[in-house]
């Protein structure tokens, strides 16, 4: 099993606003998909408001930027678990219609 690596999750309202999540993520790719798991981490945990803000966004608009350390960046669909914080990520590919 990978270890965990410290990301950021940013949700984007706007051009402006940026609300950002620090998170712990397992990555795994299957057939060139992107799929990875995690946690927030324990600062946003200890953080009730952000904790609940977390919660507002995934339910009602789950679209994600996961950014590494090394500024790797994946537009990612964020799923929540039965466990507070912790969440399955898909990495978010547009289709064409043609």
């Amino acid at each position: 099993m990978e270890e965990p690596l410290a990301a950021q999750l940013e949700w984007w309202g706007n051009p402006n606003l940026c609300l950002t999540f620090g998170v712990l993520v397992t990555v795994e790719e299957s057939n060139s998909e992107l799929t990875a798991h995690g946690a927030l981490a324990e600062q946003v945990l200890a953080d009730p408001e952000a904790v609940e803000v977390w919660e507002m966004l995934v339910e009602g608009s789950p679209y994600f930027h996961l950014v590494f350390e090394e500024c790797s960046v994946f537009e990612v669909v964020v799923a929540r678990t039965g466990v507070v914080g912790g969440f399955s990520l898909t990495e978010h590919v547009l289709k064409s219609r043609l």
